[in-house]
């Protein structure tokens, strides 16, 4: 799979590509779209039609309208779209959610409120959507300090739901093979990663194919909690003062560079400058 990074601004969609060597240089590709403007859409990728390519899906919280552009086999984009009045996740308090749910390969939408309502809408097998396949008041992870994340914790393929509250508190609620939700299937008052300055990040650091924990703060310490073979939590795994990626404009982003099936960590300044680290393979 070809890594990219998207980057879209008033006129320009700009793609790095990353190298055999695991690195990025300079631009690959670029193109005036004059497509998903700031100030009127909301940028999401995902693989919606299941080739094996990211692609990229514009969402307006305005109206809910969604475009996709389906990424060609070089890594750009061509216009090759699709767009549709789905009216869809765009209420007051709601919240846009990408994974494959179903397990089919395909990327799905999941909307989220501040009511704890869930929605999903699953791709069809050209990657386009229609309307809602599920949803449920399941009134699940929308208390004062929650919040949601998507990830496969058990590696059964589907994307499941990870909240995580102020207090360090932790849910999950694996989704079913029909891309629902049941509530809550385990919880733990784990106590990781509420303090100060703290931010979580989701991904599979050892390759299990189990999304792990980690938590980055302001100093640059950095934790890591393994999933359990079942894909649970418990505590720590590993802990580092790396002082890394915490300083001034400085952002961390969470995906598998090298192509070794671990997730890496990605650091972005202000600069534009950019920094990597590789995971091992203990994570």
């Amino acid at each position: 799979m070809v890594h990219v990074t998207l980057l879209c601004s008033w006129l320009f969609l700009l793609v790095n590509l990353s190298a055999s060597s695991d690195v990025f240089t300079a631009t690959t590709w670029e193109a005036p779209l004059g497509w998903c403007l700031a100030n009127t859409g909301q940028v999401f990728t995902g693989d919606f039609n299941g080739d094996g390519r990211q692609d990229m899906l514009c969402h307006s919280p305005n109206n809910g309208h969604k475009w996709i552009y389906y990424a060609r086999g070089d890594g750009t984009f061509n216009g090759d779209t699709w767009d549709y009045s789905m009216g869809w996740c765009y209420h007051t308090g709601a919240q846009l959610f990408l994974g494959d749910f179903n397990g089919d390969g395909r990327t799905d939408l999941l909307c989220h409120d501040t009511t704890g309502y869930k929605w999903v809408a699953l791709a069809s097998t050209s990657g386009t959507f229609s309307s809602t396949s599920w949803e449920a008041g399941l009134g699940w992870c929308w208390h004062s300090g929650a919040q949601l994340f998507i990830d496969d914790f058990n590696a059964d393929g589907r994307s499941d739901m990870l909240c995580h509250d102020g207090s360090g508190y932790k849910w999950i609620s694996y989704a079913n093979q029909d891309g629902s939700f049941p509530g809550t299937s385990w919880e733990r008052a784990m106590g990781w990663c509420f303090h100060s300055g703290s931010q979580l990040f989701t991904g599979d650091f050892n390759g299990d194919r189990r999304a792990d924990l980690l938590c980055h703060d302001s100093t640059g310490y950095k934790w890591v909690a393994l999933a359990s073979s079942s894909g649970t939590f418990t505590s720590t795994s590993w802990q580092s003062a790396l002082g890394w990626c915490y300083h001034n404009t400085a952002k961390l982003y969470i995906a598998d560079f090298n192509k070794d099936k671990r997730a890496d960590m990605l650091c972005s300044d202000g600069n534009g400058y950019k920094w990597v680290a590789f995971s091992t393979p203990a994570g």
